[in-house]
């Protein structure tokens, strides 16, 4: 539902269920495969930390040393493709608004 909205009713038949079929699928359509898993996850990490998490999608604008940095949030994230660990793997930072900040503990 989620990706094809609620007028498509679900069919279990369209998933390819043979482990050989589906192994040989994803090696032929890599490089799709990459692109939409990539695509995925940017929408996911935006939905997540903007609409849910309350962090801002741009950086806000003006003097930084005048802003309030407990009330400001903001993330980072980088996708990486290594041959060891066979697809994309991400790594990801984000700072919530109005949480402290552990670097005026320290």
């Amino acid at each position: 539902m989620l990706e094809y909205g609620k007028d498509v009713e679900f069919n279990a038949n369209h998933f390819e269920k043979d482990t050989k079929r589906y192994t040989d699928l994803t090696n032929k359509y890599a490089v799709q495969l990459s692109i939409y898993l990539c695509r995925k996850t940017k929408m996911f990490l935006k939905a997540f930390l903007c609409d849910i998490c309350g962090v801002k999608e741009s950086e806000p604008s003006g003097d930084w040393t005048q802003r309030d940095r407990l009330a400001e949030g903001y993330y980072w994230s980088r996708v990486e493709f290594t041959s060891t660990r066979g697809v994309q793997h991400w790594h990801c930072l984000a700072k919530l608004p109005n949480v402290l900040d552990t670097g005026v503990i320290g």
